[in-house]
């Protein structure tokens, strides 16, 4: 069996200034401030709710132990503050 250190991958949802009234979600996420994150087996997804960056820490160890491959989907929605859209 192989064994790999997978690297904290990185990122930002941009938005146009004119969209800047509007919220971003992490469906699922737990929320403490202007973040939100998702924990589970694979690793810890969070976003920052307010800059729109994000990032995957991949729980080495799990991800090593699966037997084939694994696609993740993480939703993330924006509206406002009375309907939000997925995104």
């Amino acid at each position: 069996m192989v064994v790999e250190d997978f690297s904290v991958s990185t990122g930002a949802f941009t938005l146009p200034s004119s969209a800047s009234h509007l919220l971003l979600r992490l469906d699922g996420g737990s929320v403490s401030g202007n973040s939100s994150q998702i924990v589970d087996s694979y690793g810890v997804f969070s976003l920052d709710l307010s800059t729109g960056s994000y990032k995957f820490d991949p729980n080495d160890a799990y991800v090593n132990s699966l037997s084939s491959d694994v696609v993740l989907n993480y939703v993330i929605s924006l509206g406002d503050e009375d309907l939000v859209y997925d995104a």
